[in-house]
């Protein structure tokens, strides 16, 4: 439980010992100035974008449970390492007094509802807007586990809206969904927009449907706008253990089998997660008019609904696993070992069309800048980076 003490008292505790019985680990000096909240902000997305809003200067409030579902608890401490590195470099850097990053680390799941309450009614952290990225996410572990993502996924969800709703002091919320809220597709050049049917076929698709129906059942009962984000299968530095793309970068590197089905036929829409971040930078800050990050308020000469979905793809469209295969072995110079598997399970879609970003470029001015190649390069250069300094 976050203590209950003054916000002097507060911030006393958490700056005299970090490592206190409580949830703060981390903690700067507030100016008592407007927050984000990012959930699941030890995770892969969720850290990238807390880095980014970091290093403008924001402060940010990060929740995660630390649960290892796809990220192991080493990863996940070293992607807050990573945040906390980014708060000293732009403070050092800065040369402002009076605007500095600061960072908030919670231990904490999005099902404690007094947890919650806690975090948004403290005038200490004054979080005025929330990413919503905490989620299970392995898609395939969904099958066997399927209790554990409902519960996680939509109770979690349906704990932090009304919450927030209740708060009355959300400016926006941006909430991570996913393209497999919508079915496989018989035709792998078929286009998928906002207003495609949602027939998921796992249920962690299913639960991704449910938590977007939420988040339209409490931007109505509260008037709180919420933006919904469905991301492409999404790849990068330090991507998720069960991210295929990472998978298939280190069979390469190792010499060990990729494994191949549908004849290396099937076809997904791959994003970048600099691209994921961008978008999400944009919806945060659509239409801000308090802000001083020209780039983050472009003009806009038209409002938008207090929910709107958008989707985000990529500008290669779908693509094959074969050509997957042979972009990242161009990139690391090395052949794939791949073995063809004959079983093709009900579990995962072959096509799964191609993902229609118009409105997100048309409204939000979003549009993705990494083509497959270049983002394998740099996750290439990262992980080489990354050895050389261990």
């Amino acid at each position: 439980m976050l203590n209950k003490d003054n916000i002097t008292s507060l911030e006393e505790k958490a700056s005299a010992n970090a490592n206190a019985n409580s949830n703060v680990l981390n903690i700067t000096t507030s100016r008592k100035r407007e927050s984000i909240l990012v959930t699941g902000g030890a995770g892969f997305i969720g850290s990238n974008i807390a880095k980014a809003l970091l290093s403008r200067g924001k402060k940010v409030i990060v929740l995660d449970v630390f649960n290892q579902e796809t990220t192991t608890f080493d990863e996940k401490q070293a992607n807050i390492s990573t945040l906390r590195k980014t708060v000293q470099e732009y403070n050092d850097g800065s040369g402002s007094c009076f605007l500095k990053a600061e960072m908030f680390l919670i231990t904490g799941d999005i099902r404690d509802r007094h947890l919650i309450e806690e975090i948004i009614a403290s005038p200490f952290y004054n979080i005025t807007s929330v990413i919503h990225a905490a989620a299970l996410v392995d898609e395939q572990r969904s099958f066997s586990c399927s209790n554990e993502y409902l519960d996680v996924n939509i109770k979690g969800t349906n704990v932090l809206l009304e919450v927030l709703g209740k708060s009355n002091k959300i400016i926006r919320v941006i909430i991570a969904s996913s393209s497999s809220v919508y079915s496989e597709t018989k035709d792998k050049h078929l286009k998928i927009n906002e207003v495609s049917p949602k027939k998921p076929i796992s249920p962690y698709g299913a639960s991704k449907v449910a938590m977007e129906s939420l988040a339209y059942c409490y931007s109505h009962l509260y008037q709180m706008q919420i933006f919904i984000i469905r991301i492409a299968s999404c790849y990068g530095y330090r991507g998720r253990s069960d991210m295929m793309i990472r998978r298939l970068m280190e069979n390469i590197e190792k010499g060990e089998p990729t494994y191949r089905r549908f004849n290396g036929e099937e076809t997904r829409t791959w994003i970048y997660i600099n691209d994921v971040v961008d978008c999400f930078i944009k919806a945060l800050y659509f239409g801000r008019f308090d802000i001083e990050d020209n780039d983050l308020n472009p003009v806009h000469f038209y409002s938008l609904s207090l929910c709107e979905d958008f989707n985000i793809g990529a500008k290669e469209g779908a693509i094959t696993l074969n050509n997957v295969i042979a972009k990242i072995e161009n990139v690391m110079s090395k052949k794939a070992n791949i073995i063809d598997i004959v079983d093709e399970r009900k579990t995962e879609a072959k096509y799964t069309g191609i993902l229609d970003y118009s409105k997100a470029n048309i409204l939000l001015g979003w549009e993705p800048k990494y083509t497959l190649e270049q983002g394998l390069q740099e996750m290439k250069s990262n992980y080489e980076s990354e050895k050389h300094q261990s």
